[in-house]
């Protein structure tokens, strides 16, 4: 890359990280969501060296490693606390941008890219206040980074990709299935264009080694080796539902994902619509604008990408209890 070229990409992505991060600094919220107290109190159980994993909290390595490590070299304030916060959120803008370039996008059109994740209301809200949600999304982001990056080592693409859908696997256990068709298609399709396995049987390789080493680990420290799924039941906070009712039920999740807060007092329900409607405008342009504008390769993969998280964790059954009735996780599970 010429000096010219690799000085732009610097100025970019300290500008997008500079204009997030003092967003998320102006409408910081605090500590304001019921969970708020398990996880801080997760925190002090690592901090006090009392951690037992014995309750899932504690389990999901990664809702308060970061927090942790942040306190433990800063020491404890609420800086420290949302330290982390704060830097993952900003770097979503960057993911974003070196993303988009992967791709063969432009600089200009990466840097409106990152500038898009740095300012939308909800990347916005979720970095200025304590959620898991936002660690979860940035291994999901950083994943799917990895998995289009060309490395010259394809053993060494498929260790780290294993390593970062390991992190979120244990930071949700039951949201991190939703990533697994994105990489199943991948593979798929570079084992049938570059006949090259072994990114794929490293990831493979990587995955039951890291999987197997924690479950050792669990043993050694709870008498369990699957103490994660025993403590909470695949992830979520199940309940059953008459079989007449499930139509009911899987009608709430499409309202609450249009609609947002039930209130009316928050934009989450606007990030579908810019969704589909950046969708709607795409494609408006690609029919009129001919071979100039087009759905391409990025546009395919998001598709899959978001449709995969939208059905699986909002549709998908995370148990069956015999004919009596049907689990269904609920959305913030």
């Amino acid at each position: 890359m010429p000096a010219k070229e690799r000085w732009q990409t610097v100025r970019h992505l300290t500008t997008l990280f500079l204009v997030a991060l003092g967003l998320r600094l102006l409408f910081f919220q605090g500590c304001i969501l019921g969970d708020d107290p398990n996880d801080i109190g997760a925190v002090q159980a690592v901090l006090a060296r009392s951690v037992h994993f014995t309750v899932h909290w504690e389990l999901r390595i990664f809702l308060w490693f970061f927090i942790a490590l942040a306190q433990k070299v800063f020491g404890v304030s609420e800086g420290s606390l949302f330290l982390s916060t704060w830097i993952f959120s900003s770097s979503l803008s960057l993911i974003a941008y070196l993303t988009m370039t992967r791709f063969g996008y432009g600089r200009s059109q990466a840097f409106l890219a990152g500038l898009f994740v740095a300012t939308a209301p909800y990347e916005v809200l979720i970095g200025s206040l304590h959620s898991s949600d936002l660690f979860l999304e940035w291994f999901f982001a950083l994943a799917f980074l990895v998995l289009f990056t060309k490395m010259r080592s394809q053993i060494l693409h498929g260790v780290l990709l294993a390593l970062i859908l390991w992190g979120a696997f244990y930071n949700k256990f039951w949201w991190s299935f939703f990533f697994g068709p994105v990489v199943a298609v991948y593979f798929w399709g570079k084992v049938r264009t570059d006949h090259d396995l072994k990114s794929l049987i490293s990831c493979a390789v990587s995955t039951i080694l890291l999987h197997t080493a924690t479950c050792v680990f669990w043993k050694t420290r709870t008498g369990t080796y699957f103490p994660f799924v025993e403590t909470v039941n695949i992830g979520l906070i199940p309940y059953v539902i008459a079989p007449a009712d499930l139509w009911r039920t899987f009608a709430v999740y499409p309202k609450m994902l249009f609609q947002g807060s039930e209130f009316h007092t928050t934009l989450f329900g606007a990030v579908p619509y810019l969704f589909i409607g950046f969708l709607v405008i795409k494609g408006g342009l690609a029919l009129g604008a001919g071979p100039k504008v087009r759905f391409d390769a990025m546009d395919l993969w998001l598709l899959l990408f978001n449709g995969s998280l939208c059905l699986f964790i909002n549709y998908f059954p995370c148990n069956f209890k015999g004919s009596s009735g049907f689990r269904v996780g609920s959305v913030t599970g």
